[in-house]
């Protein structure tokens, strides 16, 4: 697997809104997560991956906005 196609990020809190423990790190293949756990577990399981450092900053993993609310205000202004 080449090396641009796998990201560990760590280092921040990983908000993925379940009851489970917040995770230590996300590996994304191919711009996919595959999966959430320990920094140290995924360096093993993925260790060609490009660490990302999020400096604390939070990652909302597949956090999209599916009701365009952004293109709707937007056109909103458009508007007399």
């Amino acid at each position: 697997m080449p090396k641009d196609t796998a990201s560990i990020f760590y280092n921040g809190p990983i908000i993925t809104l379940e009851d489970a423990p917040v995770p230590e790190a996300l590996l994304a293949e191919n711009r996919k997560i595959k999966t959430l756990g320990s920094l140290s577990q995924l360096q093993a399981a993925a260790p060609y991956a490009r660490l990302i450092d999020l400096k604390g900053r939070a990652l909302l993993p597949a956090f999209i906005d599916t009701h365009s609310h952004f293109f709707q205000v937007a056109m909103s202004l458009l508007q007399i």
